[in-house]
C-alpha cells in the first residue's frame, strides 16, 4: 500500500456556511477592540493561545506573552455595562496544571472577580468525532442561586471530568462555584476516519506529489515510520492525521 497525504488550506478564503461574514467577524488584537463596539450578548466565548499552557508549548503560564490575550477578555467584560449572563472559556488539559495550578486558580479567580460563579468540565472530543481530543471547558454563569456542593461533583459523569479535574477544583473550593447538572455524554463515537472522510481519485489535484510526501517521512520520529509501515503491510486501508510540531524554527 503507497502512503498519500494531502492537505487542506482554508487561509484566505471565507469562513465556511457563514454569509456576509466579514460583517460577523474582526479580526484585530483584542487590546485595540473599541469596547463601546461590542454589542450586549447573553454568551462570551473564548479560546485563549494554549501555547503558554500546554505540554507542547513554552509553558510560561497565564502571564506569558501569548496569554495576554485572556486578559484582554478580562478587560473587555469589566468594561461592559451590561455583561454577558455566560461566559465560556475551552483550552488544553494542561490548564489545571500550569505553574503548580495557579494559573487555573487565576483565571478562575478574575472570572470570580467579574460577578460569575464558575462550573469547569473535562471533555473528549471523541465523543462526537472520531478523534481523541480531551479539552477543558470552564463556564461562568451570573446567578444569585448558586450550588457549590461538592457532591454534585462528586456524582458528575466520567464523560464530563477527570480525577485531575475535580482535584483541581477541590484543591481551589474557596473559589465561587457553580456545579450544574449536566446528563453523561452520548457514547464515544465507534469508528476511524475511514467512516467519515470523502474518497478521492488517485488523479485529485490535493494528493501531494511523491516528493512531497517522502520529504515529510524523512522528518518523522523511526517510531513513528515503524507506525506507518505496520499499517502498511495490512490489508486495508488507513487514514490518520498529521501535524508538524515546530520548535526554535525547526
Amino acid at each position: 500500500m503507497k502512503i498519500k497525504l494531502f492537505s487542506s488550506n482554508y487561509e484566505n478564503r471565507d469562513i465556511p456556511n457563514i454569509k456576509d461574514a466579514q460583517k460577523h467577524y474582526l479580526v484585530e488584537d483584542i487590546f485595540k477592540i473599541d469596547d463601546r463596539t461590542i454589542p450586549a450578548t447573553l454568551l462570551a466565548t473564548a479560546s485563549f493561545p494554549c501555547i503558554d499552557l500546554s505540554l507542547a508549548g513554552n509553558l510560561e503560564g497565564i502571564h506569558g506573552k501569548n496569554l495576554r490575550a485572556f486578559w484582554g477578555l478580562v478587560k473587555a467584560l469589566e468594561k461592559q455595562s451590561e455583561k454577558p449572563k455566560i461566559v465560556l472559556l475551552e483550552n488544553v488539559i494542561g490548564w489545571l496544571t500550569s505553574n503548580g495550578g495557579k494559573d487555573f486558580r487565576i483565571t478562575i479567580q478574575a472570572l470570580n472577580d467579574l460577578g460569575y460563579a464558575c462550573d469547569v468540565f473535562a471533555i473528549d472530543a471523541a465523543h462526537f468525532v472520531p478523534q481523541s481530543r480531551l479539552r477543558v471547558f470552564a463556564i461562568a454563569l451570573q446567578t444569585d442561586r448558586v450550588n457549590n456542593d461538592l457532591e454534585t461533583l462528586s456524582n458528575r459523569h466520567s464523560s464530563l471530568t477527570t480525577n485531575r479535574l475535580k482535584q483541581a477544583i477541590e484543591h481551589n473550593y474557596d473559589l465561587n462555584w457553580n456545579f450544574l447538572d449536566i446528563p453523561p455524554l452520548p457514547e464515544r463515537r465507534i469508528g476511524d476516519l475511514a467512516t467519515i472522510v470523502q474518497n478521492l481519485s488517485d488523479r485529485d489535484s490535493r494528493w501531494w506529489s511523491r516528493d512531497e510526501v517522502q520529504r515529510h517521512l524523512n522528518m518523522m520520529t523511526p517510531n513513528n515510520v515503524n507506525y506507518l509501515q505496520q499499517l502498511q503491510d495490512r490489508p486495508h486501508y488507513y487514514y490518520c492525521t498529521m501535524y508538524r510540531r515546530i520548535r526554535n524554527k525547526q
